[in-house]
């Protein structure tokens, strides 16, 4: 039996719950004992790229739930969740998007249509980027993307739109095309990419950034280069050029942004939290977030961490692996098991 008061637990996925495909041992079991105890938790991830739902149900199936078991999608906060809300401000305006993955179903599922990928933006505007052979210069192509955006967009598209904001929902890929075109547009004194602003003129293009997260662990056996990596490539290159910071808004752990909006999504259905815990695998990111948000931190180190608690974003508990994280939990709660 559970007391009056339950804790709530935060758990990230790629070097806690799975590497790659693959479930790592452990995970299956304690996902289930959380179920079996009624606990509520979350999954808390800088993945994105799809929406709530979709993350659930595929997670879910990799991790062999039962119906019953599953994820619900409101049990998922994945790294561009937090921007639902952010984004009504643009309402009226057009957003540039990009990222890998299903990237204009998230934006409609979170009520949005006024947006342009980059994709299309390179494909009406292959003038800007004249080294990419790869994109369609046929004079018919530009000018029918050109009208299917606009008419998603109600705006005539034969001039360069106006952009307002620049929305970074995952990883990107082409990193050369989408440095170009968000350097050319947080330069610009409009939104409108070849004009420029002056020296003391700030920044008139937002830019909303999933995450920093620079490295994640995936099947490989060293850490892969994450969502951050195209930013800090872009940040140096931006200050290179134009010998000025880029001012941006990010999302993702270890943000507390995106703790806060966990935390909120769980109280929307638990009032009675005794405690918030998150278990990670990077005290950088993961570990770094959730004592700067007040969470009970938890380090495993079945991902990138391998060695010893250190001083710099200590952890206030080391275990091998989630499932000796949960049974932690559950016996620093005083629930008794059956």
């Amino acid at each position: 039996m559970l007391s009056q008061s339950i804790p709530a637990i935060c758990i990230d996925v790629d070097g806690v719950l799975k590497r790659g495909p693959v479930p790592i041992p452990g995970a299956i079991e304690a996902i289930k004992k959380l179920r079996k105890y009624k606990i509520p938790f979350s999954i808390l991830t800088n993945g994105g790229g799809e929406t709530e739902q979709v993350r659930a149900k595929s997670l879910s199936k990799r991790l062999q739930l039962s119906e019953k078991e599953k994820l619900k999608s409101d049990e998922v906060v994945l790294c561009h969740s937090p921007m639902k809300d952010v984004l009504k401000k643009y309402k009226n305006g057009t957003m540039l998007i990009c990222g890998a993955g299903k990237i204009k179903e998230v934006m409609m599922n979170y009520g949005y249509y006024n947006f342009i990928t980059t994709k299309e933006y390179a494909n009406m505007y292959p003038e800007m980027f004249p080294f990419f052979f790869d994109l369609n210069r046929d004079p018919n192509h530009v000018s029918n993307i050109r009208t299917i955006v606009g008419q998603r967009l109600h705006r005539d598209m034969s001039k360069f739109p106006k952009i307002d904001a620049i929305v970074q929902i995952t990883d990107i890929t082409r990193w050369e095309i989408n440095i170009q075109l968000f350097s050319d547009l947080l330069i610009s004194n409009n939104g409108i990419p070849g004009t420029v602003l002056k020296a003391n003129e700030p920044q008139k293009v937002d830019y909303h950034l999933a995450c920093l997260d620079l490295l994640y662990m995936d099947k490989f056996p060293i850490p892969r280069f994450a969502c951050g990596a195209a930013f800090y490539c872009l940040q140096n290159l931006f200050k290179l050029k134009y010998n000025r910071d880029i001012v941006f808004t990010d999302y993702g752990k270890p943000s507390k942004v995106i703790f806060n909006y966990a935390r909120k999504k769980i109280l929307q259905k638990n009032s009675n939290i005794s405690t918030f815990y998150m278990i990670g695998d990077k005290q950088e990111v993961d570990i770094k977030g959730a004592n700067e948000s007040g969470f009970h931190s938890i380090l495993v180190r079945t991902g990138i961490f391998k060695g010893i608690n250190s001083k710099l974003n200590p952890a206030k508990k080391v275990v091998d692996d989630i499932s000796k994280a949960v049974d932690y939990i559950l016996y620093r709660e005083g629930v008794k098991l059956l």
